[in-house]
């Protein structure tokens, strides 16, 4: 099997929730899916763990193959992550690899992850960065990547840096685009 760029292969499937409001989305439970559903998300890649504990938040896409990504530098870090600047080797363009860490054991902990690529899978905003796909390592059943395009500087970031200055203007197209996001 070569490796495919991770798409989403059956609309449909994908949008089977329909349109929920964040707060279903955050208390989603992951029912067990049909077998033969299984077996599809299996055939084309996805580990029986990811499958068995969270098949909902990744049906309908195809794994990415992680040789395919050069990893560079680590750009940030959270509690369960780290986000590293990336490039992907087939179309040579930089992307954010956001690596998540859980319990694969725990189904709970998978749940948890399950969430969040439920959410980014159905939030389409120019203001927010749209994940690409997903990477299951080969060698790891303790985490997963997320690919994100890749932003230089995010909002946070350019708070934080006390050489940058906003003007009158800058502050305003801010705030609509953070009052028009939520």
């Amino acid at each position: 099997m070569g490796c495919v760029k991770s798409k989403e292969v059956n609309e449909s499937r994908v949008t089977e929730l329909g349109r929920t409001s964040p707060n279903e989305l955050l208390s989603h439970s992951f029912g067990k899916l049909d077998k033969s559903v299984q077996r599809q998300l299996e055939a084309v890649g996805w580990p029986k763990w990811l499958v068995a504990a969270a098949g909902e938040a990744i049906r309908g896409w195809i794994p990415l193959c992680e040789d395919k990504f050069q990893m560079m530098e680590q750009i940030g870090e959270g509690t369960y992550s780290q986000v590293f600047k990336g490039r992907d080797l087939q179309t040579w363009k930089l992307v954010a690899l956001k690596k998540v860490r859980f319990n694969s054991l725990d189904p709970e902990s998978v749940r948890f992850a399950a969430r969040e690529i439920m959410i980014l899978r159905k939030l389409h905003h120019p203001n927010i960065m749209k994940l690409q796909g997903l990477i299951t390592p080969r060698l790891s059943s303790t985490s997963l990547y997320l690919v994100f395009e890749y932003m230089e500087h995010d909002f946070a970031g350019l708070l934080g840096n006390p050489e940058v200055n906003f003007t009158q203007p800058q502050i305003k197209c801010f705030y609509e685009a953070i009052v028009i996001c939520c």
